[in-house]
């Protein structure tokens, strides 16, 4: 079974009986022709809801950063979505910052997402 990209990382939290506690799913970004440089990007990023504000998502976000920053990628990218504020405080705590990038993905006739794209330059 083959669960993303070839070049996809999975970044897990878990505790010492291997509960997952949070995981963090990054790696290259896709080319989009929008940016002229290389991008890392966060695909996902989930922290259990009991379990938000103890850091978790942090030290995840920051190994992901890293990890992106050692590729030699100009910036992180992420898409959130537009109604998900807490999310969005997260990553605006953290530097980043909404650079006008939008979509909309129509899951059923009744259901949209929006979704916004968030970026770091390195």
């Amino acid at each position: 079974m083959r669960l993303a990209r070839p070049a996809t990382e999975v970044l897990l939290a878990s505790r010492g009986d291997e509960t997952v506690l949070g995981f963090c799913a990054h790696g290259p970004a896709p080319s989009s022709g929008e940016y002229l440089t290389s991008l890392w990007e966060i695909y996902g990023l989930h922290v259990q809801p009991a379990l938000r504000g103890m850091g978790i998502g942090s030290r995840l976000f920051s190994e992901a950063l890293a990890r992106g920053r050692a590729t030699g990628a100009a910036g992180l990218v992420l898409w959130v979505l537009s109604t998900n504020v807490p999310a969005r405080r997260f990553y605006e705590s953290r530097g980043m910052q909404p650079d006008g990038g939008e979509k909309r993905r129509e899951l059923a006739r009744d259901v949209v997402l929006h979704e916004v794209r968030y970026h770091l330059q390195f």
